[in-house]
């Protein structure tokens, strides 16, 4: 009974995270991590300057 139980928990989880997969990134979370992006590369290029990079 236990390896039914398996599978069929197996098959759900696989089907949850197929549909989350095909949801895609939202457009509010990617312009977030563009400005994250953003953010740090321009403290990379000060922190650099600073120490004369």
């Amino acid at each position: 009974m236990m390896g039914w139980v398996q599978i069929r928990t197996s098959a759900r989880l696989r089907a949850l995270y197929g549909a989350v997969q095909d949801e895609g990134v939202p457009n509010q979370l990617l312009d977030l991590l563009e400005k994250l992006d953003s953010a740090e590369q321009a403290q990379k290029a000060k922190t650099a300057s600073r120490d004369g990079e």
